[in-house]
């Protein structure tokens, strides 16, 4: 790299991956959008490939740069969004108001999301505009935001590019560029950060919102798509079955990959990129996993005896409403019937009865729905198992089960994924591929880096560093957050984004050198804080916001 294109563009084009993880991802990469900016690199920003929390802060950072918005306009808003801003609240608030564009009745919690991502920050924009600005040299050649079908299980990609061959969805699931031009802002972030557990599926295209009739968009979508890489080049579309449209539901974009960063690779077929800069908010989890106490927790109370317990009970109202009704018909009071007060004081009396009659018999009806379960043609008789079972050691049994599911998908799957995907982007054999991991405990590291801070004692992170770090590690995945939580990530992204630049270019060094001193003969790399250095104007920069950050971690 040349003195002078180093001092333009000191990493050349970046690509930067913006993980998931809510509000926390959302206010991290906010801080690392800030901190770019504060160094001028934001500008070399040129790919952006985003997953749920993460999708928040770089579409509508996109979005607000195809308006010829400021970055100032763009974080004072975001900002003040989320930190006043409930995205579960706001979504429970319209669950009953949210109509469905498809017609239908039912309820639908990221539907109601999406509409509160519409009326808080993106009003009817579309993915037109968006479509609009990648360009080969425009102020961005990729945007992808990343979502997760739930048909084959693969990723789905909401992808503006300056490529015009590249697919919208993906080659199974293939969306035509006049129908991507329609989506709106709004539900393709509910789509990348819609996460199992909080919302169920959206389902593409009918929960979706349309300036065309849904029928047409349909129509649209069973259509076959262009694909030039196909023989013969038409790819069938995934969407079609027979003349039907089948709708496929999408969800969060990190159960395919967390990170965003396969789709970034793949974006990267000319290895045009001079750095990748991967955020994470991932959390360190030691415990993943509390095993059950193993006491002994049996009582005398079963799930036989609380049967009986309700079968008695139903005996019981039955026999109350029998006796109150004799006393009734009975009772030697002539005008009993046109007394409105005692007809009231029965009906008050008997109303419990009945209405205790009627929980037991809904109760009775959903049991007996689970009362045999079939599984693979294997038919298991539930009751006849678990009757004898004591109630605790039955909601230990359900607790266990769940909290071992969530544990698989939350933390053991996830971190597979994740590893595998950074190795991915490692890979010396597939690319010589410049990297910055900036992770969101990069400050608070477990092992000590002494080698780093023999290359520069002034990059030790200071106890105030360490302990934002170890805050922002522990805000938990949410749609929400308080002014506090909000200024700790801030705080923890703007100094983590400084620090692993500063760290990645000493890093750079040292493989540089080491291949150096293969050469016969051996020279020497200069270092990055050497005026002889390409990234000597870079580093200095860093450096100086870096002591400042020290002396000020807030």
């Amino acid at each position: 790299m040349s003195p002078d294109s180093a001092a333009n563009k000191p990493f050349g084009d970046i690509a930067l991956c913006l993980s998931g993880g809510g509000y926390r991802a959302a206010t991290y990469a906010l801080g690392t959008l800030a901190m770019l900016d504060e160094l001028n690199l934001l500008d070399d920003v040129k790919l952006l490939s985003t997953v749920s929390g993460g999708t928040f802060t770089g579409l509508l950072y996109a979005t607000w740069q195809s308006e010829g918005k400021t970055f100032d306009e763009f974080y004072r808003d975001f900002s003040n969004y989320l930190k006043t801003t409930n995205a579960i609240d706001k979504a429970l608030d319209d669950l009953y108001t949210t109509p469905s564009p498809s017609g239908s009745t039912d309820l639908s919690l990221i539907r109601s999301a999406a509409k509160s991502y519409a009326d808080s920050l993106l009003g009817e924009r579309t993915f037109r505009q968006l479509m609009k600005i990648a360009k080969k040299d425009g102020r961005f050649r990729e945007l992808i935001f990343n979502a997760t079908e739930f048909r084959e299980g693969n990723s789905f990609r909401f992808r503006a590019s300056w490529d015009k061959t590249v697919f919208i969805g993906n080659q199974n699931f293939a969306v035509p560029k006049d129908v991507a031009e329609e989506i709106h802002l709004a539900d393709i972030v509910a789509a990348s950060s819609c996460f199992p557990g909080a919302f169920e599926p959206i389902r593409f295209p009918d929960d979706f919102y349309w300036q065309s009739p849904l029928a047409a968009i349909r129509g649209k979508l069973i259509k076959d798509v262009e694909n030039p890489f196909a023989d013969p080049p038409v790819y069938p579309n995934g969407f079609n079955v027979g003349e039907k449209c089948i709708p496929l539901p999408l969800m969060d974009g990190g159960i395919y990959d967390n990170q965003g960063i396969s789709n970034a690779v793949m974006a990267d077929r000319n290895n045009s990129f001079g750095l990748f800069l991967v955020t994470d908010t991932s959390p360190r989890e030691d415990d993943i996993l509390n095993l059950p106490d193993t006491s002994p927790r049996r009582g005398w109370v079963s799930l036989e005896t609380l049967f009986w317990c309700a079968v008695a009970l139903l005996i019981v109202c039955l026999t109350a409403i029998g006796i109150i009704g004799y006393s009734f018909f009975k009772a030697d009071e002539p005008n009993r019937f046109a007394d409105w007060q005692i007809i009231v004081a029965y009906v008050v009396s008997i109303a419990p009865a009945f209405l205790l009659i009627g929980v037991l018999i809904w109760a009775y009806s959903q049991f007996s729905r689970f009362e045999t379960l079939n599984i693979s043609g294997a038919k298991f008789r539930l009751w006849h198992y678990f009757k004898k079972m004591a109630v605790p050691d039955a909601i230990e049994i359900i607790k266990s089960r769940v909290s071992s599911v969530l544990a698989m998908t939350s933390n053991v799957f996830m971190k597979r994924i994740r590893q595998l995907q950074f190795n991915n982007l490692m890979n010396p054999d597939s690319r010589a591929r410049l990297v910055s991991f900036n992770l969101i405990y990069s400050l608070n590291p477990t092992k000590d880096r002494t080698w780093l801070w023999k290359l520069d004692p002034e990059l030790r992170p200071t106890p105030e560093m360490k302990e934002i770090s170890a805050k922002a590690e522990t805000v938990p995945t949410t749609l929400w957050m308080n002014e506090e939580q909000f200024e700790i990530l801030i705080a923890c992204g703007r100094s983590t984004t400084c620090f692993s630049l500063l760290k990645y270019l000493w890093q750079k060094w040292e493989a540089e050198e080491k291949e150096a001193q293969k050469h016969d003969p051996p020279f020497n790399v200069p270092k990055p804080d050497s005026p002889e250095s390409p990234y000597y104007e870079i580093y200095t920069r860093l450096k100086t916001k870096w002591l400042e950050l020290k002396n000020n971690p807030e």
